[in-house]
């Protein structure tokens, strides 16, 4: 990113040397106060921007913590769910095992 050439003091203490047919030095001195009073704003504007800018990085990593734990949970609850299903079968088809036998039997 390329930087600022002046701060707003720069411009404020900026000396001019004077010539005989140079300007009026009320009219440049009002147009620089301008100059400066927006310098001053967009350093401002700048500032908070650059605050906001880190506020949402620092939310978004908060974030990203979240979703990688609950990716991690995700995950867990997927193989425990697998291993309760598979644990679940073999019960059922020891039922079926059991009831075939029975039915056979009579």
């Amino acid at each position: 990113m390329k930087k600022n050439n002046f701060k707003a003091d720069m411009i404020l203490n900026k000396k001019f040397s004077t010539e005989i047919s140079g300007y009026n030095a009320t009219e440049v001195d009002q147009f620089f106060d301008k100059v400066i009073e927006d310098y001053r704003i967009f350093e401002e504007r700048i500032a908070i921007l650059e605050d906001t800018i880190n506020d949402n990085l620092q939310v978004l990593s908060e974030r990203d913590e979240e979703i990688n734990k609950l990716q991690l949970d995700l995950y867990n609850i997927k193989d425990q769910l697998s291993k309760t299903e598979k644990a679940t079968n073999v019960e059922l088809m020891k039922e079926l095992k059991a009831i075939k036998e029975h039915i056979n039997k009579k």
